[in-house]
């Protein structure tokens, strides 16, 4: 939704309006909807959203690679619209890193507002997490307390390119990378143990989707 400058100019000159005022005019915008990307959003599409309890999925890797713009996620978080980290798809942003989000998050919206104090760690942290769940309409997710699944993530901080650790979340966002993931457990049961993913011949899945892959590649040629 409102993902680019090219959808803008298509939706003005099609419809005379924007992509959220149209989707408004129509009856489809409500609290079960979630909003990708969003770079191209009117002060008046943040009040709809926000009206409407749309929920927002930021895909800032994929929006830079595209250059589609850039989200007005001040504008957003004033407004009270819940916006969560996404990563789209493998296309678009190639290595499906939370943690490369996470950071170009956090140093595009600086850059964009020129407030190098906008947009903390623990902000940063929370859209991946608690926001991302709320963005997915899964809101008993992204936290660690009773009565949540057991969903956990545990990341290593030993690697010499987050050293010195001086405060854990600024690690995480700034310095932190996918291949310090130690383990990954979801519902209390281990996907994920030091680099093995659990009960998944993983070589076995690469190599049959490489040459899936390059089978469809060869057929389009």
């Amino acid at each position: 939704m409102a993902e680019g400058p090219n959808e803008t100019a298509y939706m003005q000159n099609t419809y005379s309006r924007t992509t959220v005022q149209w989707l408004d005019d129509i009856g489809f915008l409500g609290s079960d909807i979630t909003a990708a990307h969003c770079t191209q959003l009117t002060d008046a599409d943040i009040a709809i959203l926000a009206a409407h309890d749309v929920k927002v999925a930021h895909c800032p890797v994929c929006n830079a690679k595209l250059a589609s713009g850039t989200m007005n996620l001040r504008g957003l978080r004033a407004a009270g619209v819940t916006v969560g980290l996404a990563t789209d798809g493998p296309a678009s942003q190639n290595t499906l890193d939370t943690f490369e989000e996470m950071k170009l998050a956090a140093i595009t919206h600086k850059q964009a507002t020129g407030d190098s104090t906008f947009l903390t760690t623990r902000e940063v942290l929370t859209m991946a997490t608690r926001e991302a769940a709320r963005a997915m309409h899964r809101p008993e997710l992204g936290t660690l307390a009773v009565g949540s699944p057991a969903d956990v993530t545990i990341v290593s901080l030993a690697g010499a390119h987050v050293a010195p650790v001086y405060d854990v979340e600024a690690a995480l966002v700034y310095g932190s990378r996918a291949d310090d993931v130690t383990h990954t457990i979801v519902g209390g049961q281990p996907i994920y143990d030091n680099g093995d993913v659990v009960g998944v011949d993983e070589e076995r899945v690469i190599a049959m989707f490489r040459e899936k892959a390059f089978a469809l590649r060869d057929r389009s040629i």
